[in-house]
């Protein structure tokens, strides 16, 4: 159970760092 739910934080975490990815580059073609 506990695993599990380290599992679902560390994915959350990488996707959360794809999206600030996204977004700066998103904000870098905008200037």
């Amino acid at each position: 159970m506990l695993r599990q739910l380290q599992f679902a934080e560390n994915q959350k975490a990488k996707w959360d760092r794809l999206i600030d990815q996204r977004d700066e580059a998103i904000a870098q073609l905008d200037t």
